[in-house]
């Protein structure tokens, strides 16, 4: 199955890459598409800017751009059955490189949880110059051993999202 297209443009300068859609997200074509996933309010919260309504996915869009944060996903096709990110099978990753070359006003990776991390970090960093990058807990909304809610992650997302700190 294929991923969603890169939501990017001239005012990005941070880039969030989860690992691949989940099933919801694929269905809606629409990143973070399960109203469950922390990520609208994780981000809202870190920009202190309150979100459109969840189901009118072109206003969201449009304001996850207005806060110059871009989308996409370290993989781009693969096998899956399911949302869960243990599931993914022969990866294709996504040409994150060409992207930023595209793009030169990104100056943040924020890879949205350990997947992402690793696969980036396997597969993609080394084609990349030097790019600061953080990894946030995913926002996903199945508990992890360090993070049970979404309020446990909202720290980690401030600083990551903080466009004070951009290079």
């Amino acid at each position: 199955m294929k991923g969603l297209p890169a939501l990017v443009d001239s005012r990005s300068r941070i880039i969030i890459l989860g690992s691949f859609p989940g099933v919801k997200s694929l269905a809606s074509q629409s990143y973070y598409g399960n109203p469950h996933n922390h990520f609208w309010e994780l981000v809202a919260n870190a920009r202190n800017s309150p979100q459109p309504p969840f189901n009118d996915n072109p206003a969201r869009c449009e304001w996850l751009l207005g806060l110059g944060i871009a989308s996409w996903d370290v993989v781009g096709e693969c096998i899956r059955p399911g949302s869960l990110d243990q599931s993914i099978r022969q990866p294709r990753f996504n040409d994150i490189a060409s992207l930023l070359a595209r793009w030169p006003g990104i100056r943040r990776l924020v890879l949205n949880g350990g997947t992402a991390a690793r696969l980036f970090d396997r597969h993609i960093a080394a084609s990349l110059e030097a790019m600061p990058k953080v990894r946030v807990p995913s926002s996903s909304p199945i508990p992890s051993r360090d993070f049970r809610r979404r309020e446990d992650k909202q720290p980690a997302w401030t600083a990551a999202l903080d466009s004070e700190t951009l290079p």
